[in-house]
């Protein structure tokens, strides 16, 4: 799996090869009888309203002053139906009724990546580390203390699927009789925050209670009753031990009152609380690290041996971070894979404790971007002059060269029979998942989850994304 991965990331992507494209080509343009056209092809009419011919938004004077698009106009626009083969189709049939099987003049106008010729351009290639997660056996992780949060928020809440699952996870039958434990994703295992690591805030801290019974559905926070026991019965009294008075005097005696304290500006002074005066903020406290180690011990051994805390026995230290991508990208001055994963290591290593950590369940995100390599074209700026009443406005404008890089089915597919040695898992689940790009069959994206019983699993690899960079294109 190590040199799988690495001949991805630096030997190649392992899609088709120039002789397979050509083949395709040649075998595409034999079968499609001249029904494809390129984008430019598509929208060639001058009189339709179009938002690229204006350099600035479209405004309700600008649309009152074009004509109004005729029905044929807006059957060639939506529709894809060539407005010329539509023209010579009523006149031989001025038939109003709909053919009943779609003759080849009534089939759209198809968008072929074939009929598309850019100038080819030297790719730029660049790594990152985009987020990291894993477990620990303790919070003396923390080198440097973790800013503690008593009164965890919903929204704080693991949402999203990590593509990672927990067994022996407690489960009630439907009819609230039996117990039994199945798979489960991390963010439908009870849990809440407690708090970020200290020089390292975007490393979040959860608790996660495989114990902790729940009824079908998806969780969605613990209740007031449980959090109540966790820090009153579990987690103060820990803090307590192993913390003189002139620390823990500043700490809130139990939940009641940090729940009041994380409350306190939108309820003090009002004699009427409505949800509006309710919301909570977030309070937090510095636990030093020197203590972590302890209190955990402390946690574990209240839990275990004190009555009616056995739902929240085998607690999991889960931590998890997003958005790094910048923070470890490569640069000219760190231009290699290398030096990306050498700072991150150097990063991860100044405020974790790996001793602490599970090395066997810590997963990196490893990214690599490909970018055409295009900078502006400083040439001569040029000017457009709207009239808008007794004022002109003068817009100028920069050309620019604007390339984007998608992906292609056929290539995705390749690289997929390449990394699993011919034994692809299946596309009807999540094995494989191909996302069409602006209704274009040939452009896409693709997600896979590695089969647990594959090797490329065995050997490290848990999910792989390969997705175009045209989010931003599409946000603006």
């Amino acid at each position: 799996m190590t040199q799988k991965l690495y001949e991805q990331l630096q030997g190649g992507f392992h899609g088709c090869s120039d002789g397979q494209h050509d083949e395709q080509h040649r075998q595409h343009i034999s079968e499609s009888e001249g029904g494809h056209y390129g984008l430019d092809q598509l929208f060639r009419d001058v009189h339709f309203p179009s938002v690229l011919a204006l350099p600035d938004f479209v405004t309700s004077e600008n649309l009152a002053s074009r004509p109004r698009p005729t029905e044929a106009q807006w059957e060639a626009m939506f529709c894809g139906l060539n407005p010329q083969e539509r023209r010579q189709e009523r006149e031989l049939s001025p038939s109003p009724e709909p053919s009943p099987s779609p003759e080849p003049s009534r089939r759209p106008m198809q968008v072929c990546l074939h009929m598309e010729q850019t100038q080819p351009v030297k790719p730029q290639v660049a790594f990152d580390i985009d987020s990291f997660l894993g477990f620990a056996s303790s919070l003396a992780m923390a080198r440097h203390g973790i800013q503690y949060q008593p009164v965890p928020l919903k929204r704080q809440n693991l949402t999203t699927d990590l593509h990672i699952k927990s067994s022996k996870v407690s489960h009630v039958s439907d009819d609230g009789q039996a117990t039994h434990f199945v798979s489960a994703m991390l963010k439908d295992i009870p849990h809440f925050m407690l708090g970020r690591v200290v020089s390292a805030e975007n490393i979040v801290v959860y608790v996660l209670f495989p114990h902790l019974a729940e009824g079908s559905g998806s969780f969605f926070s613990l209740t007031k009753e449980q959090l109540t026991r966790w820090l009153d019965k579990v987690f103060l009294p820990a803090v307590h031990q192993h913390c003189e008075a002139h620390y823990t005097q500043h700490f809130p005696p139990d939940y009641e009152q940090a729940l009041g304290n994380s409350r306190a500006d939108q309820v003090e002074g009002r004699s009427v609380k409505t949800a509006s005066y309710r919301q909570q903020k977030l309070i937090s406290y510095h636990l030093q690290p020197e203590v972590l180690g302890d209190i955990w011990a402390s946690v574990l051994d209240t839990i275990a041996t004190v009555p009616g805390l056995g739902d929240f026995r085998d607690p999991q230290l889960f931590f998890s971070t997003k958005g790094t991508k910048l923070q470890f990208k490569t640069s000219p001055y760190r231009p290699t894979l290398l030096d990306s994963m050498e700072h991150f290591m150097s990063y991860l290593n100044s405020c974790l404790d790996l001793d602490f950590v599970h090395v066997d369940r810590l997963y990196v995100d490893l990214g690599k971007e490909i970018c055409a390599n295009i900078s502006p074209q400083h040439s001569p700026q040029q000017q457009h002059q709207q009239q808008t009443g007794n004022e002109a406005q003068v817009y100028e404008a920069q050309v620019y060269e604007v390339q984007v890089y998608t992906w292609k089915r056929c290539c995705l597919r390749s690289y997929m029979h390449w990394m699993y040695d011919g034994e692809a898992p299946s596309n009807k689940a999540s094995g494989q998942r191909y996302y069409s790009q602006n209704m274009l069959y040939d452009a896409c994206g693709l997600t896979s989850l590695a089969p647990k019983s594959s090797r490329q699993f065995a050997g490290g690899l848990v999910y792989s994304q390969f997705y175009n960079s045209v989010k931003e294109v599409s946000d603006v």
